[in-house]
């Protein structure tokens, strides 16, 4: 049995269903997996309860595992038209198993088997991480948009010139009041993705922006 195999899905299926899902897990002979189950409004068929899924599995029972879970809990793909409940599995290459780990775990309400608590805990700490992150990250976007006019030294609307600099100082700042380190790699990021997705006036200043961009 392949059990170095590793898959990767979600299902829209009702937490109280658990019991159902470990059974299928064991006809299916995975010896080894992690469950997340998570709430969230975007899985409004299920009133937004889902589980994903990290599957150590031989590829031949892969198959037929999905196709008993679409089956028994009558799942469908997203675009489906009979506003059934949602599933979907990984077809690519997973490029960084551990990130999926910690995305799978990041709510803490798991099911396991043939991990380590010391191995979940490690999985659940990144996950921690991750997610503060992001949270910082979002917190830093909207005091920027809270402090616009900072980014702009126009004296008038034919004046397109971005204070780049300023923004760079001001995530710098942000980041230092918060006591959370940050590297020059990350300032720019923040700075890139606030001129590309959230400046308000960033198609006027288009050009700046890509000479921003590639510098």
């Amino acid at each position: 049995m392949d059990v170095s195999n590793i898959e990767f899905g979600y299902c829209d299926i009702y937490h109280n269903q658990i019991d159902a899902v470990l059974k299928m897990l064991e006809e299916h002979n995975v010896v080894k997996y992690l469950i997340g189950m998570e709430v969230c409004d975007t899985h409004d068929r299920t009133n937004g309860e889902h589980m994903h899924f990290i599957l150590h599995i031989d590829p031949k029972d892969y198959k037929n595992l999905k196709e008993k879970m679409r089956r028994t809990f009558n799942l469908a793909g997203k675009n489906n038209k009979q506003n059934k409940p949602y599933y979907g599995w990984m077809k690519k290459d997973i490029k960084d198993i551990e990130k999926l780990k910690s995305y799978t775990l990041k709510d803490k309400n798991i099911k396991s088997k043939g991990y380590t608590q010391e191995e979940i805990d490690k999985i659940i700490e990144l996950s921690f991480e991750k997610t503060n992150e992001i949270n910082i990250y979002k917190e830093c976007i909207k005091s920027i948009n809270q402090q616009r006019p900072f980014i702009s030294n126009r004296k008038d609307e034919s004046s397109l010139y971005l204070d780049t600099t300023s923004l760079e100082v001001f995530i710098l700042k942000f980041h230092m009041d918060k006591g959370v380190k940050i590297c020059k790699s990350k300032i720019k990021n923040i700075s890139l993705s606030y001129l590309q997705l959230e400046y308000e006036d960033r198609y006027k200043h288009l050009e700046e922006i890509y000479y921003y961009t590639m510098k």
